[in-house]
C-alpha cells in the first residue's frame, strides 16, 4: 500500500484490528533512510491516525516508510514477537504542482483589448503533460460573448468542473474561456488557470477572402457578375458567428461592397431661383421646410418634393425651428412667434435689441436658446421666455442644460465658465495647460453637446475641461466630436507622412468616461481605434448608432460603431450648408450652392436577402417548417430536410407522412430533436446533425406538449399530451427514456424552464406549483406553492425569477403572476390565450393573443393593453425587447411592427419568386439577432432590418423606378 498526502496526520482503516479478541497493543514507526524518525504506541486504538510531525514540527516533504506492529497485552513476554505486522511506503508532498497548460498553437490574437487563440473547429484540445502527471486535471468551458464576457456562472465553483479522461471537445462555433487545475494525489492544487479561445473556420475564412478576391476582379469583365457576388460574400460575412471571424474579413468585405457599386447617388431637385436662408425637416411627416431671403416660407412634401404651400411671413430675417414647429423673428426688442402656417402666436419683449445668429433645442424639445457674441434668450416649448442676458462681453459660447438653466463661456485674460448667467459661480479654465502661447489668441472653443465638457482644438492638439474647469484631456489629436448623450465619440488624428509627401487621417471610436461617477481624470477608452480614413474629415452627425462623416473631397459615409463603411455618397455635402437628417424616414439632405435640394436615403431600406430557396414539389401548399436559433427543420409533402444555417443547403434526413410538432436543438451537443405526429400519436426523435439516422426514436400514444434540452448537457426534457413526463438522457452513447413524478401521484399538468434549462416550474393537478433548480445531476426543490386552482399552463421567465400561469383548463384565461414569494392576477378576464403567448427576456413583460389582438401585460403596472389590435387571423407574433416592438404575422401573407404604444410602423410582405409585384403565403417567422426570418411559399428570406430604427422607413417616391423596387421588395408603410 502506498499513501500520498499533504495533511498533518492519515488516518488508515486497519485489517490488525480485527486480528485479535484480547487487548493489544499497536506501535508505529515512521523510517527514513533506515531511520527512525518518529515512534508511537497505541493502546487498542479504535482508529489508527498516523501524526506526520514530530516534537510539535512537520515532517520534511519525502518519502517514508511505516511499521506497524501489533502485540497481544496476554503474552508473558510482551515485546518479544508481535502477533501482526504491516507496512507500507508514505509520501508527504505539500508542494502545489506546477502548472500544466493546453497546447493550442501560436496563433493568437486581441479583441477588444483581450487575447484569444484561434482553435479550429472539431479540434480537441490536448493537455501534453497530462499522460505524465501524478494526478488529474480538471476543467470548465464558458461561454462568452462578443465582448469578452461570460453568459452564464457555470464555472464560478470549482466543485462543477470536469475530469479530464483524455482531452477537452470544444464546441463548433462561438468564443469560450477554458478554465482549469491541476491535482496531484496528495490533494495539492494549483492555481487557476484561464485560456481564451475563439472557434474559428479556418478554411472557410480563406474560401471567404478568395471569393472576395475574385468578386472584385470581374469587376471591370463582368460588373454584374461581380455585384452578385459581392452580395453573396456579404450575407456569408454577416452569418460569421463571433466578431473575431468578422474582424479577420472586415476590412476585405467592406473593400468590396463599396468597389463592386454598392454605393449611392443623391436625388436632386431643382428649386426656384431664391436664396434659401435656412431648411429643415418636420419631424411628424418629413416634409421639407425652409425660408428664402425675402421671408417665405415654404413646405415641400416628403413623398414626392413637390410644393404644398408658400407663406409670405412679412419678417426681415426670421429663424425657422421645424422640430419646434416654430418661426422665430428678432426685430428690435421684440421676439414674434408663428407656427408653421404663418400664425402668430406669441410677441415677447425683451427689454432691449438683441442679435442672434446661433441657437440650440433641448433634446426633449422642452426649450430653445438663441444666442450671439453679447446676447442669449431662453424660451420654453409653450413660448414663454425662461431666462435672458445681454450685453454680455466676449461671449464664447453658451450651453443649455436638461433643466433649461444656461451655461456660458466667455473669454477675458482667461476663459471663464459661467452657470446661470451668475458671475459668482464662475469657474476659471486655463488653456495655456495644454496649447502653445501663440495658439491661445485664436484658441476655438465650445461646449460639448449637453454641456458635459468644454472642448479647444487647435493645430494637431484637443483638450478638454468638466464642467468644474477641472482638465480631463490634453492629447495629441486633431479633432473631436461627441454624440448628444456626450457617451460616444469620435477623434480624428492627422499625421503628415514625411516619406510619402502626403497626409494620412486615422479614427479612434472613443467612449466617454463618467467622470462624476469614476472621481478620477481620465476621459475615455477606446473602443475601436487607428482605422485610416479615406479623406479629411469637415464634420460628424451622430444619429442613433451611426456616424454620418462629411469630408472635404465630398464624399458622405455612414460608419457604424466598429469603424465599419456601411453605406457612402458623393455630392451630398455642398459648401458650408450643414446637413438634415430626418429622425422619421432615415433620409440625409442637404441644399447645394447650386441651389439644388439633394437627398439621400441610406437608412431607408431594409435590405432584403433571398436566402433559400425551397426543394421543389408540386404541392407547394404541403411545406412545413421550424426554426430554432440558426436552425431549420423543413417538410416538404414527405421529405424532411435539416439546415444548420441560413448558408447551408438543405440536406435530406428521412421521409415522413406526419407533421412537425415541437422542435429543439441543443448547439453545444450539436443535437436536435423533434415530435413527428398530432394528437393521436407519433414519434419523439433526437438528431446528431451529421448523421444519416436518428440516434434515439420513442413511439408515444399522445403528442409532446412540451420539449427542452437541459442546459448544456446531453439530457432532453418532454411532456406529452397524456401528461407523462420523461427524461431523455444519453448514456455510454445509448439514449434511454426515463419516466420522471415530481407530482408525488398526481397528475403532472405543465412543466415549463428558464432560458438556459437548469430551472424547471411544474404543475400538478393536485393544485401544487413546484419550482425546482438543477443541481449536478439531481432536481432539488427550492419553492412550492399550494393553488386553489390547478395552473394548466405556464410560461416561466427567460431569467427564472418568476412564472406566468392561467388557472383554465381551456388554457384561454385569467393572467396570474407567481414571483416565488406570492401569487398575483395581472388581467382578470377569459381572453388570454397562453397557448400563443411570450415572456419579454427581461421577463418584466407578457404577451398574449386575445380576442381582439395581442396584448401587453405588465408585472410592474396594473395594464393591459392591446398592442396589435386586429379581428382577423393572426399567425404569430414576437417581441424584441431592445427595440421594444412587437413583429405580428396578420392575415396570411402581412407581417406589421408596432412600437410601444400599438402604432404601426412598418409592414413586409414577401413576394412571390414567379412574380414580384405579389405576395407569397407566410406560415412562419421568427426574430434571430438584428434579422428577420420568414418562411414563405417562395422561400425563407431573410430581412436585415435598416440601423435607423428596427425597421427603416419606406422610400415612398411615386412615379419613380426606387418606388416600384420598395414596392417589388414588399416593404410598405402606413400613409402619414
Amino acid at each position: 500500500m502506498s499513501v500520498a498526502t499533504s495533511a498533518s496526520s492519515v488516518q488508515l482503516a486497519s485489517e490488525m484490528e480485527s486480528v485479535s479478541s484480547s487487548p493489544y497493543v499497536m506501535r508505529y514507526r515512521l523510517n527514513r533512510n533506515e531511520t527512525v524518525v518518529s515512534e508511537h504506541w497505541l493502546i487498542q486504538p479504535q482508529k489508527i491516525e498516523i501524526t506526520l510531525q514530530e516534537n510539535g514540527k512537520k515532517l520534511e516533504d519525502g518519502s517514508y516508510q511505516l511499521q506497524m506492529d501489533l502485540f497481544d497485552m496476554n503474552q508473558r513476554n510482551l515485546w518479544e514477537q508481535p502477533i501482526r505486522s504491516k507496512s507500507c511506503e508514505i509520501a508527504i508532498d505539500r508542494e502545489a504542482p506546477a502548472r500544466i497548460d493546453p497546447e493550442l498553437g501560436n496563433v493568437a490574437f486581441n479583441l477588444r483589448e483581450q487575447t484569444f487563440s484561434e482553435v479550429e473547429p472539431g479540434r480537441p484540445v490536448y493537455f501534453p503533460a497530462a499522460a505524465t502527471f501524478n494526478g488529474d486535471i480538471y476543467y470548465c468551458l464558458l461561454q462568452l460573448d462578443d465582448n469578452g464576457n461570460g453568459l452564464s456562472k457555470d464555472c464560478d465553483e470549482t466543485e462543477k468542473f470536469t475530469r479530464l479522461v483524455a482531452n477537452v471537445f470544444l464546441p463548433t462555433s462561438g468564443l469560450w474561456q477554458l478554465q482549469y487545475f491541476a491535482q496531484d494525489r496528495a490533494g495539492n492544487t494549483n492555481a487557476l488557470s484561464s485560456r481564451r479561445l475563439a472557434i474559428v473556420d479556418g478554411k472557410n475564412i480563406a474560401n471567404l477572402l478568395l471569393r472576395i478576391k475574385t468578386s472584385i476582379l470581374l469587376l471591370t469583365s463582368s460588373p454584374f457578375e461581380a455585384l452578385s457576388l459581392a452580395i453573396k460574400n456579404f450575407v456569408e460575412y454577416a452569418g460569421l458567428k463571433t466578431m473575431i471571424e468578422k474582424e479577420r474579413v472586415r476590412r476585405e468585405i467592406h473593400a468590396n461592397v463599396l468597389t463592386t457599386g454598392l454605393q449611392d447617388t443623391p436625388r436632386r431637385r431643382s428649386l426656384p431661383e431664391e436664396t434659401v436662408m435656412n431648411m429643415g425637416i418636420e419631424p411628424k411627416t418629413g416634409d421639407v421646410l425652409y425660408l428664402t431671403d425675402a421671408g417665405i416660407l415654404k413646405r415641400l412634401s416628403s413623398a414626392d418634393m413637390q410644393l404644398l404651400y408658400e407663406l409670405n411671413l412679412n419678417e426681415t430675417a426670421p429663424i425657422l425651428v421645424p422640430i419646434m414647429e416654430r418661426v422665430y423673428a428678432f426685430e428690435g426688442s421684440a421676439l414674434r412667434i408663428r407656427n408653421l402656417k404663418g400664425e402668430l402666436l406669441q410677441t415677447l419683449d425683451l427689454g432691449r435689441e438683441v442679435t442672434i445668429s446661433k441657437h440650440k433645442i433641448l433634446e426633449n424639445r422642452s426649450a430653445i436658446l438663441f444666442f450671439g457674441d453679447a446676447d442669449w434668450i431662453v424660451v420654453d416649448q409653450n413660448d414663454k421666455l425662461l431666462s435672458q442676458a445681454t450685453g454680455e462681453t466676449h461671449l464664447q459660447d453658451v450651453s443649455l442644460l436638461d433643466d433649461a438653466r444656461v451655461q456660458t463661456l466667455t473669454k477675458s485674460d482667461s476663459y471663464q465658465l459661467i452657470l446661470n448667467g451668475e458671475r459668482p459661480g464662475s469657474v476659471t479654465i486655463d488653456p495655456g495647460t495644454c496649447f502653445p502661447a501663440e495658439h491661445l489668441e485664436t484658441l476655438p472653443i465650445r461646449f460639448s453637446p449637453k454641456g458635459r465638457f468644454v472642448i479647444a482644438e487647435s493645430r494637431g492638439r484637443i483638450a478638454l475641461w468638466d464642467a468644474d474647469g477641472q482638465q480631463v484631456e490634453c492629447a495629441y489629436k486633431d479633432k473631436i466630436w461627441l454624440d448628444q448623450h456626450e457617451r460616444n465619440g469620435i477623434v480624428i488624428d492627422e499625421i503628415d507622412e514625411r516619406n510619402a509627401n502626403e497626409k494620412k487621417f486615422y479614427l479612434d471610436i472613443i467612449q466617454v468616461k463618467d467622470h462624476e461617477a469614476e472621481n478620477e481624470s481620465s476621459f475615455s477608452d477606446t473602443i475601436y481605434g487607428s482605422d485610416e480614413l479615406e479623406g479629411s474629415v469637415k464634420n460628424i452627425t451622430f444619429y442613433n448608432n451611426y456616424y454620418v462623416m462629411q469630408y472635404y473631397d465630398g464624399w458622405t459615409r455612414i460608419v457604424d460603431s466598429d469603424g465599419n463603411v456601411v453605406a457612402q455618397v458623393q455630392g451630398l455635402m455642398s459648401g458650408d450648408n450643414p446637413l438634415q437628417i430626418d429622425p422619421s424616414q432615415g433620409r440625409i439632405l442637404s441644399l447645394s450652392t447650386s441651389g439644388e435640394l439633394l437627398e439621400w436615403q441610406p437608412f431607408s431600406q431594409a435590405v432584403q436577402k433571398f436566402v433559400k430557396e425551397w426543394p421543389k414539389s408540386p404541392q407547394r401548399n404541403a411545406y412545413q417548417l421550424k426554426f430554432f436559433d440558426s436552425a431549420s427543420l423543413l417538410r416538404v409533402n414527405e421529405n424532411l430536410y435539416f439546415a444548420g444555417a441560413l448558408n447551408e443547403p438543405w440536406r435530406s434526413l428521412r421521409e415522413t407522412s406526419e407533421s412537425i410538432g415541437q422542435f429543439a436543438g441543443n448547439a453545444q451537443q450539436g443535437r436536435i430533436s423533434f415530435f413527428l405526429g398530432d394528437w393521436n400519436g407519433g414519434t419523439f426523435e433526437v438528431w446528431d446533425t451529421s448523421n444519416t439516422k436518428p440516434l434515439f426514436s420513442l413511439p408515444l400514444e399522445g403528442e409532446v406538449t412540451r420539449l427542452q434540452w437541459i442546459g448544456r448537457t446531453d439530457e432532453v426534457m418532454i411532456l406529452d399530451s397524456r401528461n407523462e413526463l420523461r427524461l431523455v438522457k444519453e448514456s455510454n452513447g445509448v439514449y434511454q427514456a426515463q419516466i420522471l413524478d415530481f407530482c408525488n401521484g398526481s397528475v403532472t399538468q405543465d412543466i415549463s424552464f428558464d432560458k438556459l434549462g437548469t430551472q424547471m416550474v411544474v404543475s400538478c393537478q393536485d393544485g401544487v406549483l413546484s419550482f425546482f433548480r438543477k443541481s449536478l445531476s439531481e432536481w432539488e426543490l427550492v419553492h412550492s406553492l399550494k393553488l386553489d386552482k390547478y395552473a394548466a399552463v405556464l410560461k416561466m421567465s427567460p431569467q427564472g425569477d418568476g412564472v406566468f400561469f392561467t388557472d383554465e383548463p381551456s388554457k384561454i384565461g385569467p393572467v396570474r403572476y407567481w414571483d416565488l414569494n406570492e401569487v398575483r392576477t395581472l388581467a382578470e378576464g377569459s381572453a388570454f390565450d397562453f397557448e400563443t403567448s411570450q415572456v419579454s427576456e427581461s421577463g418584466n413583460k407578457f404577451f398574449a393573443l386575445g380576442g381582439y389582438g395581442v396584448y401587453q401585460i405588465s408585472i410592474h403596472q396594473a395594464e393591459v393593453l392591446n398592442i396589435a389590435p386586429f379581428d382577423g387571423y393572426i399567425g404569430g407574433f414576437h417581441y424584441i425587447e431592445e427595440q421594444d416592438i412587437l413583429a405580428v404575422h396578420k392575415g396570411e401573407r402581412l407581417i406589421e411592427f408596432h412600437d410601444s404604444t400599438g402604432a404601426v410602423m412598418a409592414t413586409i410582405k414577401p413576394p412571390r419568386l414567379d412574380n414580384p409585384r405579389r405576395t407569397s403565403y407566410i406560415f412562419d417567422f421568427v426574430w434571430f439577432g438584428n434579422q428577420l426570418r420568414v418562411a414563405s411559399l417562395a422561400g425563407i428570406y431573410n430581412y436585415e432590418l435598416g440601423p435607423a430604427e428596427i425597421v427603416a422607413r419606406h422610400c415612398e417616391l411615386s412615379g419613380t423606378n426606387l418606388d416600384q423596387d420598395c414596392k417589388a421588395r414588399g416593404i410598405n408603410f402606413p400613409n402619414r
